[in-house]
């Protein structure tokens, strides 16, 4: 194999992997717009919010907690008042004059 050849072929690989390292990091798009943000008071636990919002989003408390922890890139699920999390429930599916969900006052 001559040398231009081989450059030929590396360049091409070259290029291949760097359109599909630069695809991979474009991500799937998904984006947290439609869902719901809320304000943690005290008192208020993931597993609280799981319960007490159940009919709006259709999980388990385990896999509420999980998906909030996995969006929300949290260090860890002990949540503190005045943390502002999203929540697996479209904003339209709660009620409009509703603001906070508050875990501690149901």
């Amino acid at each position: 194999m001559s040398k231009s050849t081989f450059a030929l072929i590396a360049s091409f690989f070259v290029l291949v992997g760097g359109i599909l390292f630069a695809a991979a990091g474009t991500g799937s798009g998904k984006t947290l717009d439609e869902y719901a943000k809320i304000e943690i008071r005290e008192g208020d636990t993931l597993w609280d919010l799981a319960e007490t919002l159940k009919d709006k989003h259709g999980m388990s408390q385990t896999e509420f907690v999980e998906w909030v922890d996995k969006e929300n890139n949290l260090s860890t699920i002990v949540i503190k008042p005045g943390d502002t999390v999203f929540i697996p429930v479209k904003k339209n599916d709660l009620y409009k004059h509703e603001t906070h969900i508050i875990a501690s006052e149901e």
